[in-house]
């Protein structure tokens, strides 16, 4: 017997929605750590609950932070260019530098989270 489709949507109780918020992030980061280790990837997960806490994954041989860094390097124009990679300014990952600061934003709350590195 397989399960029944799941509608994507809004949890109205907030119990139930607090339940899989903790159930679904456990999985994303198992995932994660899995994808890492088949893949020897240099991976990071970054997830921020609704109260504002933070939960982080990183590889085990690399922090987050320099994970974030090695993204800031290949995602700047001069970098893109000098290694071969080129991105539209019409593509959908355009916006990353434009989205008022993300990534030093995560940066700066990884570095101020009590047990980050």
């Amino acid at each position: 017997m397989g399960r029944k489709k799941l509608e994507i949507r809004l949890i109205e109780d907030k119990c139930n929605r607090q339940v899989t918020f903790y159930k679904r992030r456990s999985g994303l980061m198992k995932k994660a750590k899995e994808l890492s280790i088949l893949c020897d990837l240099q991976m990071g997960a970054v997830i921020y609950s609704n109260r504002g806490k933070l939960y982080e994954f990183s590889h085990t041989n690399s922090s987050l932070h320099a994970i974030l860094q090695q993204y800031h390097d290949v995602t700047d124009a001069d970098e893109r260019e000098s290694n071969g990679i080129y991105e539209p300014k019409n593509s959908k990952y355009a916006g990353n530098q434009a989205n008022g600061g993300l990534l030093q934003r995560v940066q700066r709350q990884v570095l101020s989270y009590p047990n980050s590195n």
